[in-house]
């Protein structure tokens, strides 16, 4: 990793935690990649390493064991990195259509220290374009 630019390891790094924490469903281990300090801008979340394990245990693993996120682009710009994702809650679920998600994570020499998130359910249909959200 040692030839990467700072963008290209802040977005591996962002890359291992959001499949770490929701795929591999081990927020455990996602929260070995939080820096010295974590700030959640999510709603219902306070901040701090302990918050994060035990928010994401309480409101996302335990009530939807089987969710998943497919990771569709990473940007990344000085120390800040955006993760445009599709998050499925219920896979096995057929009508489970998922949501577009926005997650933009602040990243400093010791990891992850901020993040903000948003996310809209994706619709049947659009009746104005048959663009995606991906």
């Amino acid at each position: 990793m040692a030839d990467m630019t700072v963008q290209e390891r802040n977005k591996e790094l962002v890359r291992q935690f959001v499949t770490t924490m929701v795929n591999d469903r081990n927020p455990e281990k996602a929260a070995e990649l939080i820096g010295d300090r974590y700030i959640s801008h999510a709603h219902g979340v306070a901040d701090g390493r302990e918050a994060f394990i035990r928010s994401l245990h309480d409101d996302f693993l335990d009530p939807f064991p089987h969710a998943h996120v497919d990771i569709k682009r990473l940007i990344a710009e000085d120390d800040l990195v955006v993760c445009h994702s599709h998050l499925v809650l219920d896979p096995t679920d057929p009508t489970d259509r998922g949501s577009a998600q926005f997650d933009m994570l602040r990243v400093d020499e010791t990891g992850i220290v901020e993040h903000w998130v948003a996310w809209t359910a994706i619709p049947d249909t659009d009746p104005v374009n048959t663009n995606t959200m991906f």
